[in-house]
């Protein structure tokens, strides 16, 4: 266990992520059991110069897909094209003829002062509406 605090710094180890404990558990006994120098012939190696450089190269792809990002959401926003709101919007054009639409207003409000006038028979008609199937 003491190989395995010293090769992981004393640090405390989250168990839950996938194969950390096991990887340090192998990387602190292959460096007790092959001494010093395993570090020193591990990173020597040309595999881990290929590693750093794609790891540079997709830092890089981040940071410019990033720029993008940040560039594509900023759009100027037309302020001048208001048309429907304030002084510049247009008049409503009317449904119907200026003659149809006084004679409709004209029978509806017959109908409502009709209904108004009738309110007593109405409310005798429509008790008990709220229990009948």
């Amino acid at each position: 266990m003491s190989l395995i605090t010293k090769f992981s710094g004393g640090k405390r180890v989250n168990y839950t992520t996938g194969g950390s404990y096991q990887r340090r558990c192998v990387g602190a006994a292959l460096a007790y059991n092959l001494g010093p120098s395993w570090h020193l012939a591990l990173m020597n190696k040309p595999y881990l110069n290929k590693f750093c450089k794609r790891r540079e190269q997709l830092r890089l792809q981040k940071i410019e897909s990033r720029k993008k990002l940040k560039a594509r959401r900023r759009q100027p926003q037309n302020t001048d094209s208001y048309l429907h709101y304030g002084p510049n919007a247009q008049d409503a054009l009317p449904d119907l003829p200026e003659k149809e639409f006084k004679s409709n207003m004209a029978k509806k409000l017959a109908e409502l002062t009709k209904e108004a006038g009738n309110s007593v028979e109405i409310e005798r008609q429509t008790i008990g509406q709220h229990v009948n199937p």
